[in-house]
């Protein structure tokens, strides 16, 4: 892919995140360093452009020490899916 058609492509994916209005973003299971900070960085973004969004991770057994300093932590949802997840657009991060 050339960078003409990459920028183009990433144009096209944020016009459609504008558009969301419910996301439920999540990472996968026992998230490290990147996939912690995509999922937040994501939110955050979302959120701040008028978006209802949350974050699930499954389990309950949380994060590696060394990432609780992480204060958006107490944001996510930890093995128990929104009651309307089916009605949000999911997106998968890492």
């Amino acid at each position: 892919m050339n960078s003409i058609s990459t920028e183009h492509a990433f144009d096209e994916i944020a016009e459609a995140l504008q558009q969301e209005k419910k996301v439920l973003i999540t990472a996968h299971i026992n998230p490290d360093a990147d996939a912690l900070g995509s999922m937040v960085a994501m939110h955050r973004a979302l959120s701040h452009n008028g978006a209802d969004s949350v974050m699930y991770l499954s389990g309950t057994e949380g994060v590696a020490p060394e990432y609780r300093f992480l204060e958006a932590l107490s944001e996510v949802s930890w093995g128990k899916l929104a009651e309307d997840s089916a009605d949000r657009t999911l997106m998968a991060v890492d």
